[in-house]
């Protein structure tokens, strides 16, 4: 976690954020033991655009996740040619949303109605080794 970004959270907040999210990306799903690395707090409506620090508005996300995010609250829909909010893992829950690819290299979109959508950069490689990894984690959780 950025030093920056350590600042902004209160250290009390912080801990019921990385409690609520089980110490996982919300995007990704990756958990900290994996990444081996602590999670960043993600502004789901970013500080850029008047989002604030308040327990609502924050989640974790992975470095790589978070990066990637930016200051994005929507992305455009190719299919429906209009944009449309991005998944929101505060409010939403990512199994009803994605599913992994049949190889297991992928996380795809399971949407069939406008409505919440990912950036294309979202939709990255994610090896075969992290799947089986997040599946034990899960499975133990």
């Amino acid at each position: 976690m950025s030093p920056a970004n350590r600042r902004t959270v209160p250290m009390a907040m912080g801990r019921r954020v990385r409690q609520r999210a089980r110490h996982r990306c919300g995007y990704c799903l990756c958990s900290e033991t994996l990444l081996g690395m602590p999670m960043e707090f993600d502004h789901l409506i970013p500080q850029a655009a008047a989002g604030t620090t308040l327990e609502e508005n924050l989640w974790l996300a992975c470095r790589r996740c978070n990066a990637f995010k930016g200051r994005q609250t929507h992305a455009h829909d190719s299919q429906n040619a209009e944009w449309v909010a991005l998944f929101n893992p505060r409010q939403q829950v990512w199994i009803d949303h994605f599913a992994w690819s049949e190889d297991g290299t992928l996380f795809v979109d399971l949407h069939v109605e406008p409505g919440e959508s990912y950036p294309e950069d979202f939709q990255r490689l994610y090896a075969i080794e992290y799947r089986e990894r997040f599946r034990r984690d899960l499975a133990h959780a």
